[in-house]
């Protein structure tokens, strides 16, 4: 009994232990990681946030360090592509908290055929999505209305102008940068079911449902549009339509 009750205190004393060296190396680690970041070190910081968040996977500011560096380094780079890991790490690093509903797709971006004109497009792109993540809606105006000077004929640019309007507040000024979006690219479906969250938000359910319809009868496994589709049919009444939608949303993901 007094052996199984010494080997229970040791085990106790050794979880704590090795919990206080895990939090102690995390620690080093960020600190040795912020040191490199200062110095403009990317490379050996990216290393460093990558251990910390090997080791603490919900470590947000070495995730969203991370993320700036690889925003960073595509920026210097024009010819490269995102990798599908890349968008992930920037995407988890920094969600969009005022604007659940609202939708730009990554994978939209990363998809985006370009003109050799249009190369920076991408990242001007990013650093507009990630100013409006972080809250810093102005400064997401201002990188968006230049990209729009440079691609006038693109839709990203006024689809980012609409998200930033939407943070501020103005909903006629976000409409009016949804409808431009898909007067240049009808079928830009981040944009359309931006538009129809917007009308969802000015309960305008009719113009909401004609805007979702249309992004389902093109793209029927569409998961902005059913998951837009269940919160609309829920604010109609319509329960098992709702019900319908979630459904769609689950089997297909």
């Amino acid at each position: 009994m007094k052996m199984t009750k010494s080997i229970h205190v040791l085990v106790v004393l050794l979880m704590f232990f090795v919990g206080k060296v895990g939090a102690n190396t995390v620690e080093q680690y960020l600190q040795q990681a912020e040191a490199k970041f200062k110095r403009g070190d990317l490379e050996s910081a990216a290393v460093l946030y990558q251990k910390v968040i090997k080791l603490d996977e919900n470590n947000l500011t070495a995730r969203k360090k991370l993320a700036a560096i690889l925003i960073q380094a595509k920026m210097k780079d024009p010819e490269s592509e995102y990798s599908g890991a890349d968008l992930a790490v920037i995407q988890e690093a920094t969600p969009i908290h005022p604007l659940p509903h609202y939708h730009f797709s990554l994978i939209d971006l990363a998809n985006i055929t370009l003109s050799p004109n249009d190369k920076h497009l991408k990242h001007e792109s990013l650093r507009a999505l990630t100013q409006l993540r972080q809250g810093d809606h102005d400064s997401a105006i201002q990188t968006a209305n230049a990209l729009k000077r440079k691609s006038p004929d693109h839709p990203v640019a006024h689809n980012l102008l609409g998200l930033a309007w939407v943070a501020k507040g103005d909903i006629n000024q976000a409409r009016n940068h949804f409808e431009k979006a898909l007067s240049l690219k009808e079928d830009f479906y981040a944009a359309r079911i931006n538009l129809a969250n917007l009308e969802i938000q000015a309960k305008n359910y009719s113009k909401a449902r004609l805007n979702l319809d249309k992004v389902i009868a093109s793209d029927k496994n569409n998961r902005q549009a059913h998951l837009s589709l269940a919160k609309l049919s829920d604010l109609e009444g319509k329960t098992k339509e709702s019900k319908h939608w979630v459904r769609q949303v689950s089997q297909h993901y």
